[in-house]
């Protein structure tokens, strides 16, 4: 497959092109505002976000099996396992915080089930949306690169509905900076695989250990300690460097897998 077989064929629709990005996004911040208004507190955050996450996850997946028969949403085993490396920096964001990750478990084994519910639910939404759709509908009218980084800026963004959860301004948007590298990462590693599934994956066990590491979502997002601000301004800005380049390699070789 030619990177040309994404061009765009001119600028006519460009907004009818950028439903791709609009709707999904749409649809997440609408979801949130809703969620808030009408679900009832709870005080644990944990609890909380998995209740969130798993209401989310029944219209996402109910979604996409209704439209199952398009090639939007990228829920196919992976055609090639060039990914493997390809996802480099991510498999160092899994494997670098694991010893801290099980100190958090064994100090806190029962929420083991809520955090391995939560990253599920996470992983599932996340890359069906910015992955399967976003990325994968951009590019029947966008150039790849362009692509990759609209859908990277976009789940960067996503992060900031962390401040409604009282997150701390400043590692709010450190991990804005950080969730566009990894979201670069994830789109690479999409390309390559022809799949979400991988980014799935990856994206769970991510999760899994970050909660574990973190001590919970609250702790997470509360956070008001600068060196781990700095270290996801400086990790996300090392991941979107890594997605570039190899999605960049990847459109260059005509290596992408749809």
């Amino acid at each position: 497959m030619r990177c040309d077989d994404h061009a765009p064929k001119g600028i006519k629709f460009w907004v009818f092109d950028l439903t791709w990005l609009v709707l999904p996004l749409a649809f997440a911040f609408v979801f949130d505002a809703l969620y808030r208004k009408f679900a009832p507190h709870i005080n644990d955050m944990d609890v909380d976000l998995l209740a969130y996450e798993a209401v989310l996850f029944v219209l996402v997946v109910s979604f996409t099996l209704l439209a199952r028969k398009t090639v939007v949403g990228g829920w196919r085993m992976p055609q090639k396992y060039s990914w493997i490396w390809v996802a480099g920096p991510l498999w160092l964001a899994v494997l670098g915080p694991l010893g801290v990750a099980i100190e958090g478990i064994s100090a806190a084994p029962e929420k083991l089930i809520v955090w391995g519910a939560i990253s599920l639910f996470v992983a599932v939404n996340e890359e069906t949306l910015f992955r399967g759709f976003i990325l994968r509908g951009m590019m029947r009218s966008f150039k790849p690169m362009t692509a990759v980084i609209i859908s990277s800026l976009a789940f960067g963004l996503l992060h900031i509905l962390n401040l409604f959860e009282g997150g701390d301004p400043v590692t709010v948007g450190a991990q804005i900076i950080s969730a566009m590298g990894v979201g670069a990462v994830f789109a690479a590693v999409t390309l390559r695989s022809g799949s979400i599934v991988p980014g799935v994956i990856l994206h769970f066990f991510g999760d899994v250990v970050g909660l574990a590491a973190l001590g919970g979502y609250g702790e997470a997002i509360q956070s008001t300690d600068p060196a781990l601000a700095a270290s996801l301004v400086v990790t996300g800005l090392v991941f979107m460097a890594w997605g570039l380049f190899w999605s960049w390699r990847t459109v260059r070789a005509d290596k992408i897998v749809l």
